[in-house]
């Protein structure tokens, strides 16, 4: 059985310190081999956040390569690591069982080829992405922290409503509050 290894990690210090995509790659190996499966190709996204399907040229292509049937199944790490929306994961699913590949989830023994695996996988894609929503919003509650306290804040792509982002003397971003937008906090 014709198997497709897909491997994330989405921070660059992951990516530089090398061990969360090498802990995945022997793992998933050790496992394919365990169960007979033949590896048709690794596909490794570096660096990339699982939010969406765009910035994946990886993922891109393995769903591309699921289109012309070069395998039957799809081995992961943990579901997080092909995703953390539920629409996402959904879509990436659907793209799967249409040309007959079926996912499955190493660290939690999901097979999307049975009726279980399904309502698992679809479960743990809403897990998830609840996961995804929690970390988020605690980071948005530690820069407001930082700002209160006058510290350093990381520039993000997000702007953060009631803030303004504003260089200091020695080119540090901080996050000053936004009048207009700040309920009358300051």
């Amino acid at each position: 059985m014709k198997t497709a290894i897909y491997i994330r990690v989405s921070t660059n210090l992951h990516v530089k310190e090398g061990y969360s995509i090498d802990e995945q790659k022997e793992k998933l190996l050790e496992y394919a081999k365990f169960k007979g499966l033949e590896i048709a190709r690794l596909y490794i996204d570096e660096g990339v956040s699982g939010k969406s399907v765009e910035a994946r040229d990886q993922l891109l292509q393995l769903l591309e390569d699921a289109k012309n049937k070069l395998f039957e199944f799809v081995l992961i790490y943990k579901l997080i690591r092909l995703g953390r929306n539920s629409k996402v994961l959904l879509e990436i699913e659907e793209t799967f069982r249409l040309n007959g590949v079926s996912l499955i989830s190493f660290s939690k023994d999901v097979n999307t080829n049975t009726p279980t695996g399904k309502l698992l996988f679809t479960m743990l894609g809403g897990i998830a992405e609840m996961e995804r929503s929690t970390i988020s919003t605690r980071m948005q509650l530690g820069k407001e922290q930082k700002v209160r306290e006058g510290k350093v804040v990381q520039k993000t792509t997000n702007r953060v409503y009631g803030y303004d982002y504003k260089e200091d003397a020695d080119e540090n971003i901080l996050m000053v509050v936004n009048p207009q937008e700040s309920y009358g906090y300051s």
